[in-house]
Formats: C-alpha cells, structure tokens, sequence
C-alpha cells in the first residue's frame, strides 16, 4: 500500500490538523476586531446568508426583533471580536419567544 493512502488512514495527521486550527481560531480570538480573520469569515458567510438564504425564507420565518438577528449578529462580531459577538447573539437568539413583538427593537449595546 502506498504511504500516503497509508497515512491517510490514521486519525493522528487530522487531529493534529484539527488542534492547528482550533489554536490559530483561538490565538485570531485575542486580536482587535477589525483584525480578526475569523470574524472576517464569518461576517462572510452572514452576508451570503443575507443575500442567498434570507430572502427564500422570508415569506415564512419572520424576526421578532429589529434589526434582525443576522444583522444584529454581524454589528456585535464587528464591534466586539467574534466570541463575544456570536455570545451575544446566542443570547438574543434565546430571548427569542412567541411572546416578543414582531418589530420590537433590541439594538446592539
């Protein structure tokens, strides 16, 4: 058998190449914000959100808040870094309730 199909089969090489990523995510965390490459990322995948999925899914999901929590979570990963952002929005994402208000505002503090 070949060394690399060899390698391949051995869980040691993604591992390791799994905790190379989750220290480089975790050292990019400690930057300012507007440095961070993971929140950069991450701002991308919202706005591909916002321009691809949101509108298909309009007529039938409706957010209770104002801005909607895609914006809301883009606004807090800018101003805050990514961990505290996507905290903030799963916060706001578990405050989510039938009972809240279609349009009630809950801006970013």
């Amino acid at each position: 058998m070949p060394a690399l199909r060899q390698s391949l089969k051995s869980p040691w090489p993604y591992l390791c190449l799994t905790a190379l990523l989750y220290g480089a995510a975790l050292a990019d965390a400690f930057r300012l914000p507007e440095n961070q490459v993971t929140a950069q990322a991450y701002l991308g995948l919202v706005k591909t959100y916002q321009t691809y999925a949101s509108p298909l899914t309009s007529s039938c999901v409706r957010c209770r808040y104002a801005p909607s929590c895609s914006r809301y979570s883009a606004t807090a990963v800018r101003k805050y870094g990514l961990l505290e952002g996507l905290w903030m929005t799963a916060e706001r994402i578990s405050r989510c309730r039938a009972a809240v208000p279609l349009g009630t505002e809950d801006p970013v503090p």
